[in-house]
């Protein structure tokens, strides 16, 4: 459920642990960890009484995008590697995936 991709928006409520836990089912524990995890690091907030909420912390979700986009580029990396891509070619494919952007 990546905020930093627009699928969902900070204050999005999330499902109950109860809930969550029957629709992957898993022991209710499992997701109250999972939640209390999630907490902790601030992608979630959790109001005693009500449901817990998608965080609305811009910097926090950049930086989860920021490190989506290294992890891409160094698997991308590693194949165009080991594929044995030289530099004319990783010229092409780079010219290729700029125009996709227009």
């Amino acid at each position: 459920m990546p905020v930093y991709r627009g699928e969902v928006s900070g204050g999005s409520p999330l499902i109950s642990v109860r809930e969550q836990a029957k629709k992957m089912g898993v022991n209710h524990n499992t997701i109250a960890r999972a939640y209390s995890e999630l907490e902790r690091e601030g992608f979630i907030e959790t109001r005693r009484g009500m449901s817990s909420v998608i965080t609305h912390n811009a910097q926090l979700i950049e930086k989860q995008r920021q490190q989506h986009i290294a992890s891409i580029t160094n698997n991308f990396v590693r194949e165009i590697k080991q594929l044995k891509v030289d530099a004319p070619e990783l010229e092409r494919l780079l010219d290729d995936i700029k125009s996709t952007f227009k």
